[in-house]
């Protein structure tokens, strides 16, 4: 939210600090977006994955939706799956 407060996980490490930081981007241009993320240490430019250093392999898609004027950001997903 504006003020900082998180609510849910989408599976902790540096997946969810990536998550917290571009969610705070999309909150102050006041827009909602999709992006992707690799779960290993490779870039892919090409596909304009973003990645998050881990080991575990896979991808995760997260929808950053802008609900205003309150200023929330809801993130769905399961980052379990």
């Amino acid at each position: 939210t504006s003020d900082g407060k998180k609510i849910g996980t989408v599976g902790g490490g540096s997946l969810e600090a990536l998550a917290i930081t571009r969610a705070k981007d999309f909150i102050k241009a006041r827009k909602s977006g999709i992006l992707h993320f690799t779960l290993d240490e490779k870039f892919n430019a090409t596909e304009k994955k973003l990645s998050t250093g881990l080991i575990c392999g896979g991808e995760a898609k997260l929808f950053f939706e802008f609900i205003g004027p309150a200023l929330r950001l809801y993130i769905f997903g399961a980052g379990h799956v």
